[in-house]
């Protein structure tokens, strides 16, 4: 589609197309104007985190999520697709929540009690056995989502430092 998608700090969202930008903000129907994290999925929606709910995009019409949709949190930090095809969510400070595009159930929560290492999910991987390596704000939790079961490497006894920014498998 030689299309590249650019989130901002408060400049929206900008599309970038054969030369030429088109932005995109809260007058287009995006949640916000801050971008904090863009994905695709396999039906042509563009999913874009922001502090202020997650919009959906496709044919230049937004749908926003927020906690009146079922989201554990409107202020959304990471996005990830992954290969079962569910979109994984990370909020700042509501955990992990997840939806199953394929049986549009909703939003599965996932959070500190569940086992989650800390309710500020900063970024989201994949990896070859369709694990989901989640970096949050004290260390990385690794998630088998066919047993829902979490694995935790926290600072101090795996990690000197806990702010896990980005992870790649």
């Amino acid at each position: 589609e030689n299309t590249v998608w650019i989130g901002t700090n408060g400049g929206g969202l900008n599309r970038l197309k054969d030369g030429k930008f088109t932005v995109y903000t809260r007058d287009n129907g995006l949640s916000s104007n801050y971008i904090g994290s863009l994905c695709g999925d396999g039906d042509g929606y563009l999913w874009i985190g922001t502090p202020d709910g997650l919009s959906r995009m496709k044919n230049e019409t937004f749908t926003v999520f927020t906690e009146n949709e079922g989201l554990s949190n409107k202020s959304i930090r990471s996005l990830y697709y992954d290969t079962s095809d569910n979109l994984w969510i990370g909020t700042f400070g509501g955990g992990l929540n997840r939806l199953n595009k394929k049986s549009q159930r909703g939003f599965d929560h996932y959070n500190v009690r569940d086992g989650l290492c800390d309710n500020f999910v900063l970024t989201l991987e994949e990896d070859s056995y369709g694990n989901l390596w989640i970096g949050t704000n004290s260390g990385v939790s690794c998630f088998d989502h066919h047993r829902r079961l979490f694995r935790n490497f926290q600072t101090g006894a795996h990690i000197p430092t806990g702010i896990i920014l980005d992870i790649y498998c």
